[in-house]
């Protein structure tokens, strides 16, 4: 009774937001107007909500006609928001109840950086906060065990790992815009339970440095927050390092999974 009720209430959190809402009010309308085979495919469908970590490194170079400064700091993120929808495709049976597939996912993270006081001369001090939207699509080949690779109610205990590759896009405010693609390794795991409707916690882990900002500026009073400006010039070089995402997700159509003996791919 408990998990069937916080599988209730994570429901209503998520079309609380305002942007899962409408997706999900989207997957319902395309899931009754569905094949047989296309209602399997949205049964493997999944939305969830959560939080983001990825700390950034950040090396400028300044300078003007009398000062010239190397500057370096590594920054943590602080309150993050993360969403991530995406489908399985199984191709493979593995024992009774498992199969191996794609994952195919789509995530956004949203970064806020409190960067603080930067010194560049005595004519021009920067007090910044930043930000970096992340746009990924992983891709990874999944090992899933439950009623998520069966189709089925009876096999209430879920787990997934998937390794792949994350092409990312990142737009990015850190001191000066930009913006960035790349393409991560990750590692993926979950854990679910099925209650009325299925639910899973998700971690994932992404590897790697990549670019979120490689900018030269030389208009420090548009692009920064300063207290001054002395016209200088400084090179911004933002990196973002190993990142982590957690989240909590439903799959909304798991209640029309089958509830029988024979397990369905």
């Amino acid at each position: 009774m408990k998990l069937k009720l916080l599988s209730i209430c994570l429901f209503l959190f998520l079309i609380a937001d305002h942007a899962s809402a409408q997706r999900l009010l989207r997957a319902y309308s395309s899931y009754a107007r569905s094949s047989k085979a296309g209602k399997r495919m949205m049964q493997r469908y999944y939305i969830g909500v959560g939080t983001c970590m990825m700390n950034i490194d950040i090396k400028q170079r300044y300078y003007d006609d009398v000062y010239a400064k190397n500057i370096k700091t590594t920054v943590k993120s602080t309150a993050s928001y993360s969403v991530t929808e995406g489908f399985f495709f199984p191709f493979s049976k593995s024992g009774k109840e498992g199969a191996f597939g794609l994952d195919i996912a789509s995530t956004v993270n949203l970064f806020n950086y409190n960067v603080g006081t930067i010194a560049y001369s005595p004519e021009t001090t920067v007090t910044e906060t930043g930000f970096v939207y992340q746009y990924l699509l992983p891709i990874g080949i999944a090992y899933k065990s439950g009623g998520e690779a069966i189709l089925n109610k009876k096999s209430k205990f879920l787990f997934t790992t998937a390794v792949g590759i994350a092409p990312s896009l990142a737009i990015s405010k850190v001191i000066t815009p930009d913006a960035c693609f790349s393409s991560r390794k990750f590692i993926m795991f979950e854990m679910g339970y099925f209650a009325g409707i299925a639910f899973k916690v998700r971690a994932t882990a992404y590897f790697g440095t990549i670019n979120l900002v490689n900018t030269t500026e030389s208009d420090l009073s548009f692009v920064t927050s300063g207290t001054g400006y002395s016209g200088g010039s400084v090179d911004n070089l933002v990196t973002g390092k190993t990142g982590l995402s957690l989240s909590l997700s439903l799959m909304p159509f798991s209640w029309d999974w089958a509830r029988k003996d024979d397990f369905d791919y």
